[in-house]
């Protein structure tokens, strides 16, 4: 069975005004060097340090072992008995806990794939120890983040409510992707039953939030994945494609996942079926990036914390540049 299903109508009762996105992205098919590298600057000037890191190595002279050292300062010790091995120190730049969380530790995770770390690096494997150690019991799941995330400066969404937390999304978000971490990395034998309860919990779904998807796709493009599984939750998220997916260019003004979101890389599980909007997207990306070299979030906290967003926006936008400098490249829109 193939790793990807091709998609149909993807925006099927979406009418959106292809000509506007053409008129003003006409001859924008790769990003210039100017733009790389106003791109690169801001990222090296007002990124943090693991963004910083990351373009170095990605698309400068940077080392992997630089970039290994930048994450792992994201990651607490291995040696402590409960945050131990996973990540936090606002990794997950919306909130700004120090002690580890499952969303951190899968923002690590993500960026540990980007690097190709291995299955017996100590980043890798501490971070699963962390993760098989910390299920919540009654959930039967991770937890997004633990309730001493109140205890600091955080988006409104991130506020933990006991009276609120589902376990039916969390199996999804973040716990599918973070059960493909286990595939990945040669640890599918202590994730065979979590994948099992994903899969049913997605084909239950008759609905689908947009970074459910997200981490349900994650899930599907993990190397190691029995193959009837793949195809289960391709399958499944397939459904939930045209209403999850922002695929009208005239919303992607506002906040959205839009198609690059869900399918950073061509030969991702998305990719073929999302090809033919992606290139629509590719050149209105370009279009919107600063005249600072950024690209910039599309949200904010709400007046929360006030000094502490202001002091956020720059690392955001710095990790949102670094993605879409990653996603641009995957889909040939960096020139070699």
């Amino acid at each position: 069975m193939p790793a990807t299903l091709p998609l149909h109508h993807v925006a099927r009762n979406k009418p959106y005004s292809v000509e506007r996105v053409i008129m003003t992205t006409q001859n924008l098919t790769t990003i210039t060097p100017d733009n790389l590298q106003s791109a690169l600057a801001y990222i090296d000037q007002h990124g943090r340090p693991i963004e910083r890191a990351l373009a170095q190595y990605h698309f400068g002279d940077g080392t992997l072992d630089q970039a290994r050292k930048a994450l792992q300062q994201y990651q607490n010790d291995a040696s402590g008995l409960i945050n131990g091995g996973g990540f936090g120190h606002g990794l997950e730049p919306d909130f700004l806990l120090p002690a580890s969380s499952a969303t951190a530790t899968s923002i690590g995770l993500q960026y540990a794939v980007e690097l190709d770390l291995q299955a017996d690096d100590p980043i890798v494997t501490s971070a699963l120890d962390y993760l098989a150690a910390n299920r919540d019991p009654a959930l039967n799941t991770w937890p997004a983040t633990p309730a001493t995330v109140n205890d600091f400066p955080h988006a409104p969404w991130w506020h933990h409510d006991p009276d609120k937390v589902s376990a039916d999304a969390l199996i999804l978000n973040p716990g599918a992707e973070l059960v493909g971490y286990f595939y990945r990395w040669g640890q599918g034998d202590k994730a065979s039953g979590w994948l099992d309860q994903t899969i049913a919990c997605l084909q239950a779904r008759t609905e689908l939030e947009a970074h459910e998807l997200l981490c349900c796709v994650r899930l599907a493009d993990a190397p190691n994945l029995p193959p009837d599984s793949r195809y289960a939750i391709i399958n499944a998220v397939l459904r939930h494609v045209d209403a999850a997916i922002e695929t009208n260019p005239d919303e992607w003004d506002g906040y959205c996942v839009k198609p690059l979101t869900a399918a950073p890389h061509p030969t991702g599980a998305l990719g073929a079926g999302l090809t033919d909007i992606i290139r629509l997207q590719l050149p209105y990306e370009l279009a919107r990036q600063s005249d600072d070299g950024a690209w910039r979030p599309h949200w904010s906290w709400f007046g929360n914390y006030p000094k502490d967003w202001d002091a956020a926006v720059p690392g955001i936008a710095g990790m949102i540049t670094y993605g879409m400098l990653m996603a641009l490249r995957n889909w040939g829109a960096v020139a070699p």
